[in-house]
């Protein structure tokens, strides 16, 4: 059985190697000032500020990649792209933001991004291949790349080739 320090520790250890990895500064000082203490490791997660959610849930998302593309989907064994933004959020995200199952609906949700300079990590990127609603989306990681369900499952697509840049619809931020 795990005891409550060791559960520290292990959350102390797991926000510093986050740190490392994608710049988290937030995240080391909240680990660091709750190692050793009686406090359960969730409530580290549960004080992460909006910079350090947004890289939670773009890391999360890229850990996906290679899963199966399932018509409908939106669990492990196969994700559409609806789906896979829902799982993603709900998994990775402490607020629990209430994400809406399809492509339309969450185009009406959080707030518009301005222009493509202004992504930030964990922003849903949309397309829209008839010119009019947005059909597809994907998550933003940063560096001009996203994480999206295609036929061929989760794959990293660049936001700033022919093809993805001439369908992009717009972007929202649901973490602010």
């Amino acid at each position: 059985m795990t005891s409550k320090k060791s559960l520290s520790m292990m959350a102390a250890s797991g926000a510093l190697a986050f740190s490392a990895l994608f710049g988290a500064a937030s995240a080391q000082p909240a680990a660091a000032a709750h190692a050793g203490t009686k406090e359960p490791a969730m409530e580290i997660v549960k004080k992460m500020d909006a910079d350090a959610i947004r890289k939670n849930v773009a890391m999360y998302a890229a850990s996906l990649k290679g899963k199966p593309y399932k018509y409908g989907g939106q669990s492990l064994k196969g994700f559409d792209a609806s789906g896979y933004i829902s799982y993603v959020y709900t998994h990775a995200n402490p607020s629990k933001i209430k994400v809406e199952r399809t492509i339309a609906k969450q185009y009406k949700q959080g707030m518009t991004v301005k222009s493509m300079k202004d992504l930030m990590p964990g922003d849903v990127v949309f397309f829209s291949f008839n010119g009019k609603t947005p059909t597809f989306a994907g998550i933003y990681t940063g560096k001009n790349t996203f994480y999206a369900v295609t036929s061929k499952g989760v794959t990293m697509e660049k936001l700033n080739t022919k093809y993805w840049s001439k369908a992009y619809a717009g972007a929202k931020r649901w973490i602010k």
